[in-house]
This record gives C-alpha cells, structure tokens and sequence, in this order.
C-alpha cells in the first residue's frame, strides 16, 4: 500500500480501476437541477444527458466542509500516512478552500498530513494529469515530493473543447448576449482553452477544420519541448468525425504522444458547456 492517499472531487474524470489500485477518494459536488438539489455523484448520468435540453436552471455548488473532513478521515483509516487533495481550479470553484476549511478541522496532527493542491486544473484535465504521474504513484515517493511533480506536470497541463451550443457558455456567463446571437445565426463552432484555472475562448471558427489544426499545432508544440505528451480525448458523439481526425493525426505525425480516451464528463461541468461537441486534454512534462 502507498503511503500517500488522494482526495479528488467528483468533476475530476478518473477512471475507476485508478480509483481501484490506489486508494483514490472523492468528494461530491452539488447540482441543483430547476431546484432540486443533489450531490453530482448521485445523478444517473445517461439520463441527465437524455433529459438535458429539458432542464430550465443549473446551478451548482461546492461540497460542504464535514464531507472533505469524512474523506479524510477514511484515507486515514484506510493507513494512509499523508493525503494529497485535488479539487478544480480555484478559479472556477470555492470546493479548493472548502477542503482548506475542512483540514482545519482535523486535530493538529492531522492537518500536518494534508496537503491541498491548486492545480488550476478541471474536469478530463485531471485525467491527462494523472496518466502523466501513475509512473510515480508506482514508486510511492513521499507525500511532498509527489506534490512538486503533480504542480509541475499541472503548469503544462491545458483542455480544448469545441461547444456546439453557445447557450450554456453565455448562461454561465462567459458569453456576451450579442456574440450567442452572432454566433448561432453564423452556425460558429467556439473552440474554448481552459487552461491556469480560467475558460477562454480561443477561436472562433464556422470550419471544423480549423479548429482541428488548432488543437494539434498546440500538440505539435509541446511535443517539440516536452519528452512526453498525453492526450486524453471525449466526445459525446461516439463517431465524431473531427476526433477521429485528431487521433489519426496524432498516430501519423508523433512518436512521443501518448493517447487515452476519457469516457465521460460529470454532470457539472456538463452543466456549464452543453452535452455536444468534445474535447482534448493535454498534459506535457519532462
């Protein structure tokens, strides 16, 4: 058994057999569908997707302190010397300093054993993220040690998405009114970077194409600094043409690429971007 437990919440895309083999705990986060209130773990995921165009509000909201205090509390109980917790980028929720609060909490000896992270990373982020640092999970290196390389690995680690619906980007307020309208009547396909904790869009483009040349010039990029690159790829649309595209690009052009597939997005952030288009994660480390 390592000595160093994880504490991920629950918009981190980890897969479950990573879950599994080390340990990992997660903590929910709340998603209040046209009122009613519910952890996001809870929610039947295909159904939510089936039922989404339905849904009038979405709103949601951060763990409260004693859940992050439980999930300490059974890492430790599990044997774990010292927890490394992950939420989303504080820039985006207040679940970060809820699992500060939380530690607080703890007797003194405890709080000595947690470390909380801002990784200014979010959602299928944390699934590149991981895939780069599994390697040193395996060498049970020391709590603060593992900490470095996690911050490390985050400083390159970005997500680009292609939103095929502009609405949920202007409800959650990363919109203006004017550019939903412009961009539903000229049919624009927004490619949007999230990347040192904030949303951003980076393109705006009618051709598929073009987005397309963007996300793998931003590969070709790092593969040029970086000795290994991992990409982790979603799409709601099982046969999407345009990421069939990218991974065939991907196998022709690099050899230092590492390619995963993410099969799914949690209910809160699909929340804030829609349940179409997909989007690629990248991680670049040394």
């Amino acid at each position: 058994m390592n000595k160093v437990g994880f504490i991920f919440d629950s918009t981190a895309i980890i897969p479950h057999d990573k879950f599994v083999k080390y340990g990992f705990e997660t903590v929910s986060l709340y998603l209040d569908i046209d009122g009613n209130s519910q952890l996001s773990t809870s929610i039947d995921e295909a159904k939510f997707l089936a039922d989404f165009q339905t849904f009038h509000s979405l709103k949601s909201s951060s763990p409260s302190p004693q859940t992050f205090v439980d999930a300490y509390e059974k890492q430790f109980a599990k044997g774990f010397k010292k927890i490394i917790v992950l939420p989303l980028s504080s820039k985006l929720s207040a679940t970060h300093d809820v699992a500060i609060i939380a530690r607080g909490m703890l007797d003194k000896e405890k709080q000595e054993n947690v470390i909380v992270l801002d990784t200014l990373v979010c959602s299928l982020g944390f699934d590149s993220l991981m895939h780069s640092l599994y390697a040193n999970l395996d060498q049970d290196l020391e709590a603060e040690e593992l900490a470095k390389l996690i911050m490390a690995h985050a400083e390159n680690t970005n997500i680009l998405f292609e939103i095929n619906d502009l609405k949920h980007l202007h409800r959650g307020g990363r919109l203006k009114k004017i550019s939903l309208i412009v961009g539903e009547i000229l049919k624009i396909k927004p490619l949007v970077e999230f990347s040192e904790g904030a949303l951003n869009v980076v393109a705006k483009n009618r051709n598929r194409n073009k987005n397309i040349e963007f996300i793998l010039a931003r590969i070709r990029v790092l593969s040029k600094n970086f000795k290994q690159v991992y990409v982790n790829y979603f799409s709601f649309k099982v046969d999407d043409s345009a990421v069939k595209i990218i991974i065939d690009k991907i196998e022709e052009e690099f050899t230092n690429v590492i390619l995963n597939f993410t099969s799914r997005i949690c209910p809160v952030y699909v929340s804030h971007v829609g349940n179409s288009g997909y989007a690629i994660a990248i991680t670049a480390n040394n």
